[in-house]
């Protein structure tokens, strides 16, 4: 069964103020995926969210990096950054849509890596559950 976890690494007050409920929400979203089974070799896949702030300012560039398949483990891990370009004097809205589309890409990258390694994973149907049910519900 599938687990999808979000943590988040928020690099200051200012990010927090910014992006604080929408990442909760974003979170509860995900738990929507929980007890679906979309491979039978891979049953985690683990976000980190990485926001920067005013105290600590991510370097790496904004979006999805660092995929890792952890065959033995049976996890998929994924860093997604968040540069303050994203969220500083933007509205909710558009700080949304900017994570919505990260987290598709996220699960994507996610997927064409377990098909590179020849590990099954019902593409289509996680796709659409993305799309249809986590996506639709954060962007609500």
């Amino acid at each position: 069964m599938a687990e999808v976890t979000l943590t988040a690494h928020i690099g200051g007050t200012d990010a927090a103020v910014a992006l604080g409920d929408v990442v909760l929400k974003l979170r509860r979203a995900l738990k929507l995926l929980q007890g679906k089974q979309y491979s039978s070799q891979i049953e985690k896949f683990r976000f980190y969210l990485m926001v920067s702030g005013e105290i600590t300012d991510f370097k790496k560039p904004s979006g999805c990096v660092g995929l890792r398949l952890m065959k033995k483990d049976k996890y998929v891990k994924l860093d997604i950054v968040v540069g303050k370009e994203i969220w500083r004097g933007a509205d909710q809205r558009a700080i949304k849509k900017r994570l919505a589309d990260f987290i598709l890409e996220a699960f994507e990258m996610a997927i064409a890596k377990m098909k590179k390694e020849k590990i099954d994973v019902k593409e289509d149907e996680l796709i659409n559950d993305v799309k249809n049910i986590v996506l639709k519900e954060f962007l609500n």
